[in-house]
């Protein structure tokens, strides 16, 4: 399966959020029903959900350097050993 674009994931992100929020306004005015409050909860549930993924797409990628080669485990088996050390 191929992997989305970021313009493509911020367009979901976007419509996922229009969707949700829409929903929990409509279910907004219905909440004497059981349905509708089951509803509300789990889009205003969605809706907190797409924002942080809206939000998290528009962060700038951290870069993370190693100071030298020496500070960089080679393989898994010195991963422990190496953050144990710092």
């Amino acid at each position: 399966m191929r992997a989305l674009s970021l313009a493509k994931q911020k367009e979901l992100a976007k419509t996922g959020m229009i969707i949700t929020m829409g929903a929990t306004l409509v279910t907004a005015c219905f909440m004497k029903g059981k349905a509708a409050k089951r509803l509300h909860v789990v889009a205003g549930i969605g809706l907190v959900g797409f924002s942080i993924w809206h939000h998290r797409l528009y962060q700038a990628p951290k870069i993370v350097a190693a100071k030298s080669e020496q500070d960089v485990p080679s393989d898994a088996a010195n991963v422990d050993k190496w953050s144990a050390s710092t």
